[in-house]
């Protein structure tokens, strides 16, 4: 609605392409986030090296273009078990794919999150394949 006047209001009447499109554009989707947590997965698969080759091929697979790739290991025996393990974000040209590795658990702990949209199905068969382990507990979020 405009204001004329003080308390005066024309009512602009909207098309019902304009109300759909104006609907569509406010609850479109920004992006899809898939988060896995995979167990008995294999720790000789943890090192820097493999989780980076590993990183090329998700990334290949779900068609998402690779920018810089940070590592942080955690390896002093003296922390907790769920402590020790190599973490790293992998920045994509539409966000991030981050993963946590737990060596003394085997656990794979994954977030892939685009604004493009990639087939989470790849995603998952390219993550049972290289870590070896099985999904635990998977969630897909849309964002909006």
């Amino acid at each position: 609605m405009q204001t004329v006047g003080h308390n005066v209001y024309l009512r602009m009447l909207l098309t019902r392409e304009e109300i759909v499109q104006h609907f569509e554009q406010e609850n479109a989707m920004y992006g899809k986030e898939l988060i896995l947590d995979m167990h008995d997965c294999d720790p000789t698969r943890f090192t820097k090296l493999r989780i980076e080759a590993f990183m090329i091929t998700l990334c290949e697979k779900i068609d998402m273009e690779r920018e810089v790739l940070h590592f942080w290991v955690i390896d002093n025996p003296e922390q907790p078990d769920h402590l020790i393990g190599t973490s790293a974000c992998q920045f994509i040209r539409t966000s991030n794919v981050v993963i946590h590795t737990l060596d003394k658990m085997r656990r794979v702990y994954l977030n892939i999150f685009s604004c493009k949209d990639f087939d989470q199905e790849t995603a998952k068969a390219v993550c049972l394949n290289f870590f070896r382990g099985y999904i635990k507990n998977q969630t897909v979020v849309d964002r909006t």
